[in-house]
């Protein structure tokens, strides 16, 4: 679920589909089409957009108020299982594959990947330039973009990974 502007909110739903809601009414107020498996998670974006995470491996970019999707993200080969904002212009993405991308949502294109030891369970924007992973391995991993206009990623990992459960 993610807040949008003039007291509404947008929803992720199993049924493949995002849906607007008024928060005072309750009421429905767009349902957005496009994902051909469950919706996993949705985040705001500048400009009345949204993004959107979805088990049919993609990520999709909507206009809110057209209901439009503007672009299709392609790149992950399992569930997207998370998705978050960076800046204004780029996202990053979690995924069942043990890759987490860093995109361009202008250009629709991936800019950066880290692939983990196992699928990325949970992950943080710290700021523009840092993100925390965990994965399933139980590792947890500071990645940096570096350079904004070239990200790479510097890792840092425990010496021995915490055992007893994913992170």
């Amino acid at each position: 679920m993610a807040p949008l502007d003039g007291g509404r909110i947008v929803s992720a739903s199993y049924d493949h589909t995002l849906r607007v809601w008024d928060v005072e009414s309750g009421n429905c107020l767009q349902t957005l089409e496009g994902h051909t498996y469950a919706v996993r998670a949705v985040a705001p974006l500048d400009g009345g957009r949204i993004v959107s995470a979805s088990y049919d491996n993609t990520l999709r970019v909507w206009d809110v108020e057209s209901g439009n999707c503007l672009h299709t993200l392609e790149g992950h080969t399992d569930w997207v299982r998370a998705v978050a904002p960076v800046d204004g212009g780029r996202i990053v993405s979690a995924s069942s594959n043990n890759t987490l991308r860093v995109w361009d949502v202008e250009q629709g294109a991936t800019i950066a990947v880290f692939t983990g030891e196992g699928p990325i369970s949970a992950f943080a924007v710290v700021d523009s330039s840092v993100i925390v992973a965990g994965d399933a391995s139980g590792r947890v991993h500071i990645l940096n973009l570096i350079e904004p206009s070239k990200p790479s990623f510097e890792v840092h990992r425990p010496e021995e990974p915490r055992r007893g459960g994913n992170v």
